[in-house]
């Protein structure tokens, strides 16, 4: 009786082992759905993150016209990053703020005024930063005449210009209409409300 047991109790230890990693990487690929779906949402609802990611890109574009070291790669990345990161987490307090006091309170005031005062301490960190590295050193020259030096660099630079401009200020109302058949002002359509298992 022992001798036949024994096989099975294995059989399951090992599609217990099996099934713990697949678990695993499921619960991994899930946090990283929540993830996306909160920059997304983010996007949505925030301007001002919309207005850093393109300057981001912008930015990007400067880095692969200009003749930039590594170490200058690197820290424009890093500086761009943490721009990023400081709008989310300004996005995030607001949010939270606005759950816990939905009424006018002064102290709820103060804690946005300080998140939005930390997003603006790092902007203003990456624009010294994109200075010393852009304009002393004629960086932003040799960028400006690579996008204007043609018609056709030109109407490119125009055409980003106002794809910019659009997904800073439109870029709801194209979301809503591309994707979105109705669509109510106090849910975000981009998040159904996360159910965690």
């Amino acid at each position: 009786m022992t001798l036949l047991l024994s096989p099975m109790t294995d059989h399951k230890k090992e599609t217990s082992t099996v099934t713990g990693p697949i678990k695993q990487i499921k619960s991994l690929l899930k946090s990283f759905h929540y993830a996306f779906r909160g920059l997304l949402s983010c996007m949505y609802r925030e301007r001002n993150l919309r207005i850093h990611l393109s300057a981001v890109c912008w930015v990007t574009i400067f880095c692969l016209l200009a003749p930039l070291s590594f170490t200058q790669h690197a820290l424009v990345a890093l500086c761009c990053g943490i721009v990023v990161v400081g709008e989310l987490f300004n996005s995030a307090i607001e949010e939270l703020v606005d759950l816990v006091s939905p009424h006018h309170n002064t102290l709820a005031g103060r804690v946005k005024d300080v998140a939005a005062a930390a997003v603006l301490v790092t902007a203003i960190l990456a624009v010294v930063v994109g200075y010393f590295i852009f304009i002393p050193t004629g960086r932003l020259t040799i960028v400006a005449t690579i996008l204007l030096g043609s018609w056709t660099s030109f109407l490119y630079t125009i055409l980003f210009i106002v794809i910019t401009g659009v997904f800073i200020f439109y870029y709801p109302n194209v979301i809503n209409k591309l994707f979105i058949a109705k669509q109510t002002d106090d849910i975000d359509p981009l998040i159904s409300g996360r159910k965690d298992d």
